[in-house]
């Protein structure tokens, strides 16, 4: 999918991912965010519960480095009975992406671990009602 139309999509929807549970980093992430210089001494910066503290008015200021589960919006996954069961969250995007886009998403996903969804789910769960304005609908590819 064309990255300017991706920005334009989510623009009209004011980066409402980026507000409703902050971001999760992997380790090498955060490596790479601290090399970079993006985190400052004494503060922590990689999850806040609310709102991404990367976000800048409705953009990502580390596009560049952004993290994989970011890039990998709308797609996410449940972790049942320790499968995971990939889910595309409904937002403004999900229904401009083709099969080929989403199967992408998921490779990306795949080299995740499972740790890094569990911790996604759980931080979103103060925020269920936003979260139950997009459905999840089930991703079969």
């Amino acid at each position: 999918m064309d990255f300017e139309k991706i920005k334009s999509i989510c623009k009209k929807c004011n980066a409402f991912c980026c507000k409703i549970n902050g971001t999760v980093f992997t380790e090498s992430e955060k490596r790479k965010i601290k090399d970079l210089g993006l985190v400052k001494e004494g503060k922590s910066y990689w999850t806040k519960g609310d709102l991404c503290p990367y976000l800048k008015g409705d953009k990502c200021s580390i596009q560049s480095c952004k993290p994989t589960i970011c890039k990998i919006w709308p797609v996410s996954a449940r972790i049942v009975k320790g499968k995971r069961k990939y889910v595309l969250i409904n937002c403004p995007l999900a229904k401009h992406l083709s099969k080929d886009d989403i199967s992408c998403l998921i490779s990306l996903a795949e080299k995740l671990p499972d740790e890094t969804f569990k911790l996604e789910w759980s931080m979103s769960t103060k925020h269920r009602k936003l979260i139950n304005k997009f459905k999840l609908m089930p991703i079969n590819i």
